[in-house]
């Protein structure tokens, strides 16, 4: 298999990491990158940096988030436990 320039790479972990396209399509881009890496354990940093950036997005929210509305607090702390890393 041949390598990827920077940007190529760049696109297939971004691909994977919106899962573009169909199952078949996904599963091709996890192993080509796979096979890239090597790093055995290489599709899990991706599934990892999801959730971090899940997680940074809602301390955004959490901080833009009124300290009275006790509802809306329940929720982001509730969303906040789910993406926690």
């Amino acid at each position: 298999m041949s390598r990827l320039n920077r940007k190529e790479l760049i696109n297939l972990i971004i691909r994977i990491m919106n899962a573009e396209g169909s199952d078949a399509e996904l599963d091709a881009d996890i192993e080509q990158l796979i096979q890239l890496s090597e790093m055995l354990d290489v599709t899990n940093l991706i599934f990892i940096l999801k959730l971090m950036m899940y997680r940074q997005r809602i301390l955004q929210i959490r901080s833009s988030v009124s300290n009275h509305n006790y509802l809306n607090n329940k929720v982001s702390d509730f969303v906040f436990s789910v993406y926690s890393v």
